[in-house]
């Protein structure tokens, strides 16, 4: 098998957010040791619409949440002015997850109105993901 049929897709956000509108999402890392999460957000009409918050968050419980240090944007990382012209693409990528918490919330604030894409790859399986289900997926083709 290739290292990368051993994923797990999870659809996090597919919506338009306006403007200081909260959109977040949670996940479940449970037997998997590494995540990538993948944003995509539309163009802005001005490059200063840049998101107001974009952070990670953690859980024992998926109830009460914590901010992943490393994750907060404007504070641990900048978060880039918005593009008028292009879809942007930001990306998360959580390491060895033996210290982190069993649920990850992703929490995105816009500036102005965009549709908001995100999805996270869940990599290094404690047992593979074999069926469509266990993928996080409705097709599995490998060639």
């Amino acid at each position: 098998m290739y290292q990368l049929q051993n994923l797990k897709a999870v659809n996090l956000l597919h919506a338009s957010y306006t403007s200081g509108a909260s959109a977040t999402a949670a996940f479940d890392m449970n037997g998997f040791n590494e995540a990538l999460i993948t944003i995509k957000a539309t163009t802005s009409d001005s490059t200063s619409n840049n998101f107001s918050s974009c952070v990670l968050s953690e859980s024992n419980d998926n109830t009460t949440f914590a901010n992943i240090t490393a994750s907060v944007g404007d504070t641990a990382w900048t978060i880039p002015s918005a593009d008028t012209s292009s879809v942007q693409i930001f990306q998360f990528h959580i390491g060895d997850t033996g210290t982190r918490k069993r649920y990850i919330k992703l929490t995105l604030v816009p500036t102005t109105t965009q549709i908001v894409t995100a999805t996270a790859l869940l990599g290094r399986a404690g047992e593979l993901p074999t069926t469509t289900t266990e993928q996080g997926v409705v097709s599995a083709v490998n060639v």
